[in-house]
Formats: structure tokens, C-alpha cells, sequence
């Protein structure tokens, strides 16, 4: 668990992506680093209540073997993690998910209710097509950059043996251009300096990289002056705001 806890893994990785460069990452750091128990939670303890008998009954429907799998380490990036509800046959990883939403008013109401991220409906055609900005699609292409596998199975399971599978091939371009920088950037302005020097566990506020207070002062001055109607010098104010 210590081990984990060092690393960014693809669970978080949607919500990483998702994030203006500019806005705060302490929320962030802290409820990675310092989050409570929330097996309590209804929606969690449904998924952790009905992962196993999904994972049978995937691997009844899919006829293959699922073999359990620990976490993985990213060769390149050390610091990245994954771990996989499975894996069949050292080529396709398996993401296995149990929301509540659908397993209430079934998939397709959920889907079309726009409560499944994972999907979207296309406004021009009417077909249901995958959400690449949905934070399980990134999840699973995360796990299979981390863990170096082309092909990932992600199945969502809403009631006895009722499951909607999507097979989802690694994409080296998304991973690339949208995923891997921003990840990068994170774990090295927002997290590592949390890791090797924590703050919140003496009471201090958790730091933020320079950009982000400089974009901070820029909004504070920004209201101020609205307020004002009063010009301010934006550079002198920063400046002066670092010492």
C-alpha cells in the first residue's frame, strides 16, 4: 500500500487530464495522498460488493480465463502505476465496473440519460459511441501504456449476468498528445513535492507549482480592479506578492 501510495495511477488519471493547468491542485493532492475510508459509500460498496460475481460472469460470457494481476509499474515513467482487475493471457487487461445508475434503471436508460460517461450518444447519427474524455477510457488507456498491453476489455456489469462489454485497443497517439504530458507535469509539480516534503500533516497548506499563484494573483487583481475600475500593475503585484 505504501508503494501505491507513491505512485499516480490510472485510476486518478482521468481527473488529472481533465484539469486546467492553471487551477489548484491541492484538492487533488490531498484527497490522493489523505483520503478517508470510503468503503461506506453506497456507490463504492456496491461496486466492491459485485466486483467478483461480475468477473465470473464476464469470464463465462467472454469463455476465457481471467487470471488476477497485481499492480504494474510503468517502465518508462516509475512513478506511474496500474492495477488491472485482470488480465487473459498476458495480451488483453480487463477493467471490470458495477455502477449503481444502471444496475437501477438499466444501461441504455443510463446511457441515454447521460449518466454513463463512458458513452455518448452522437447527436448527427443517434449511435452510442465511446467518450474518450470520460475517465475510464483514459483509466484503461493508461493501464494498458503502464502495463504494455494492446488490447483492454472493459466491462460494465448492471445486474446478474447482464454486462456491456467494450473492447478498447491502446492508442500510442491520445496516450501521447492528450494523456502522458499532463501526467507528467502533475506527479512533478504537484505531487512529488507532497511526497518529499509534506505539508498537510503539520497543518500547513499543501504547495502549489508557480504557475498556478501567478494565475491566482492575475484573478485576485483582475477582481480587484473590476471593483475598482482602477488600472493595477499585474507584474509589480506578482512580484511584490512573492517575497
Amino acid at each position: 500500500m505504501e508503494l501505491r501510495r507513491n505512485l499516480l495511477t490510472a485510476s486518478n488519471f482521468g481527473k488529472i487530464v481533465k484539469r486546467k493547468r492553471t487551477n489548484s491542485c491541492a484538492n487533488t493532492v490531498k484527497n490522493m495522498l489523505y483520503k478517508p475510508d470510503i468503503g461506506h459509500v453506497a456507490s463504492i460498496n456496491h461496486g466492491r460488493t459485485h466486483e467478483k460475481v461480475a468477473l465470473e460472469q464476464l469470464s463465462k460470457l467472454l469463455k476465457v480465463t481471467i487470471d488476477p494481476c497485481g499492480l504494474y509499474i510503468d517502465k518508462t515513467h516509475p512513478f506511474l502505476g496500474a492495477t488491472p482487475d485482470g488480465i487473459i493471457e498476458n495480451n488483453t487487461l480487463v477493467e471490470i465496473k458495477c455502477p449503481v445508475i444502471p444496475f437501477k434503471i438499466g444501461i441504455e436508460a443510463a446511457i441515454s440519460q447521460g449518466k454513463m460517461h463512458l458513452w455518448r450518444i452522437n447527436k448527427k447519427t443517434g449511435d452510442i459511441v465511446i467518450n474518450k474524455m470520460s475517465d475510464w477510457y483514459m483509466q484503461v488507456q493508461g493501464q494498458m501504456h503502464v502495463c504494455d498491453v494492446p488490447k483492454c476489455i472493459l466491462a460494465v456489469w448492471y445486474g446478474d449476468n447482464q454486462i456491456k462489454v467494450e473492447e478498447i485497443f491502446k492508442d500510442d497517439e491520445f496516450w501521447t498528445d492528450k494523456m502522458e504530458p499532463k501526467l507528467i507535469s502533475f506527479y512533478f509539480d504537484c505531487l512529488l513535492p507532497e511526497l518529499v516534503d509534506p505539508r498537510h500533516t503539520r497543518k500547513l497548506p499543501i504547495r502549489e507549482p508557480n504557475y498556478v499563484n501567478i494565475s491566482k494573483n492575475k484573478e485576485n487583481l483582475n477582481d480587484r480592479e473590476s471593483m475598482t475600475e482602477e488600472p493595477i500593475n499585474v507584474i509589480s503585484e506578482i512580484q511584490f506578492s512573492q517575497f
